[in-house]
């Protein structure tokens, strides 16, 4: 099975691309964006991305290099929706008060479709993708998904360097590791991380439905 992303940057491909492969060990993961070449896109880039091939998406998809992608996952974490630009943030926890309404916005904005495609799948971790990390180390962080103390875990346990804070400071080779790990805990992070587990039961049920 060919699974797509289209993804913030070049930290967050592998994660996706670990979780997926411990979900369904055949998936093929092709990143269609950002390209390898231009690397860090941020979520203005998943933005445009959407605009630019969401009337087409389908036929797109199933033309593909010529062999196709069977399921679309479109990631970006959900601390975007606290910048001026969007603004829709809401009090977390619940984390899926913020994730509810910047899928909305994917689906019926970016994509301009009313219903989200079966073959489509919503990655929005809430606030960041390193929640799901820092729970392969801290198992009991209270409120982890929700919590703005994230990255200092990460760097206190030496999972990342202080230096690397920042969407165009990560290394991209230490985050292939840390999604090696995420991988073989996801059952454990999915207990703890309302998103993580919401993206698990999402996949599941788009292997079912694929597009080609």
């Amino acid at each position: 099975m060919r699974i797509g992303i289209v993804a913030e940057g070049n930290t967050d491909f592998p994660v996706i691309e670990q979780i997926v492969h411990s979900l369904r060990d055949d998936a093929q993961c092709e990143r269609i964006s950002p390209p390898p070449l231009k690397g860090v896109g941020g979520w203005t880039s998943v933005r445009t991305w959407c605009r630019r091939n969401g009337k087409t998406l389908k036929t797109k998809l199933k033309l593909w290099r010529g062999v196709g992608i069977d399921l679309l996952i479109i990631q970006i974490d959900a601390d975007v929706a606290d910048t001026d630009e969007l603004d829709i943030a809401e009090p977390c926890p619940p984390a899926s008060d913020t994730t509810d309404k910047l899928r909305r916005l994917i689906i019926e904005d970016w994509l301009g479709v009313i219903v989200e495609p079966p073959y489509v799948v919503l990655c929005v971790p809430s606030l960041r993708i390193e929640a799901w990390i820092a729970g392969t180390f801290e198992p009991d962080f209270e409120d982890i998904e929700c919590s703005e103390e994230v990255d200092g875990v990460l760097i206190k346990l030496g999972a990342i360097e202080e230096r690397e804070v920042g969407r165009n400071k990560k290394s991209t080779y230490r985050y292939r590791k840390l999604a090696e790990q995420l991988a073989r805990k996801f059952d454990d992070v999915c207990e703890i991380c309302t998103e993580a587990a919401r993206f698990r039961e999402d996949m599941k049920n788009a292997f079912t439905n694929p597009l080609t």
